[in-house]
């Protein structure tokens, strides 16, 4: 019984380090994007923030800025400068943001309900 107990816990301990690793990996991309483009914030959203990732998961993150082009391609130029291999990045601005957020996008939902803010602070919801 210790024995398995052991083990339950010694795979809770990887777990919690491979999501603060991954955690940490967005947080790093999103002080080089800043570099680029200003940033209102940069939240972590998806199976890392919810904790239920696995092998084949990316590092979902949104990235709000108002500074993003309205060109697509040059948006995810933009987004895909300083990406490394397996994070996802989705760029919005705020009024991109506050539009999906009234639409419940998924992304805009989770982002608020468990989102893991890793740059700046994300805009109060409106009541």
């Amino acid at each position: 019984m210790a024995e398995a107990l052991r083990g339950v816990r010694a795979i809770a301990a990887r777990r919690r380090d491979e999501r603060a690793q991954a955690i940490a990996w967005a947080q790093s991309y999103a002080a080089k994007m800043a570099v680029d483009v200003p940033l209102v914030a940069a939240v972590v959203f998806g199976s890392y923030a919810r904790g239920d990732f696995n092998t084949w998961s990316d590092v979902d993150v949104l990235v709000l800025s108002d500074a993003f082009p309205e060109d697509a391609r040059a948006r995810l130029d933009l987004l895909w400068r300083h990406r490394p291999g397996g994070l996802e990045p989705v760029g919005w601005t705020l009024p991109e943001h506050a539009a999906r957020r009234r639409r419940r996008d998924p992304i805009a939902v989770e982002a608020d309900d468990v989102g893991v803010v890793v740059h700046g602070a994300l805009p109060t919801p409106p009541p």
